[in-house]
């Protein structure tokens, strides 16, 4: 192996030079950005997420307590993304069915959550958090149609 492939695959296999160990962090919203949601906002002021990297993936696990979503556990897959302003940026998302309880019915929403985030230093970082939920066409017409809420957010390991 040459000298220049042995120094791009370190570069590769060892991130993008992030510090941001494996872990239970909280986040803690700091400012709504933006809410049409005309009930219950979907996203709590405090939650706890997993979070684990692997190389250049990210991954956060939001358990349901905190949400209101009936039903499973969500975890949102994404990258670090190159930055030339020296922060490691990273956006992460993912796609699901849910049931929420809206006004006394039982709605089925189809959900996109995503989180932005910027790595401050060890063990912290902070971004924009983003879900959109939008009415399944077979749900109770007592459900919201849609509601997208967008907010400001920091994190810490616990």
């Amino acid at each position: 192996m040459t000298r220049g492939a042995w120094v791009a695959m370190v570069v590769l296999l060892g991130g993008c030079g992030h510090d941001l160990p494996d872990g239970t962090y909280h986040f803690r919203q700091t400012q709504e950005i933006r809410s049409s949601c005309a009930v219950d906002s979907p996203l709590p002021l405090e939650w706890d997420g997993e979070l684990s990297v692997r190389g250049l993936t990210i991954t956060i696990e939001l358990p349901v307590a905190g949400f209101r979503y009936a039903v499973g556990e969500k975890a949102l897959v994404g990258v670090f993304q190159p930055d030339h302003r020296g922060d490691p940026r990273f956006l992460t998302d993912s796609t699901f069915d849910n049931v929420a309880l809206v006004e006394g019915a039982s709605c089925l929403f189809f959900t996109h959550l995503q989180i932005e985030g910027t790595v401050r230093d060890d063990g912290r970082f902070d971004g924009v958090a983003s879900i959109v939920d939008s009415r399944d066409l077979e749900a109770d017409r007592a459900c919201p149609f849609a509601c997208v809420q967008r907010v400001e957010f920091e994190a810490k390991k616990r």
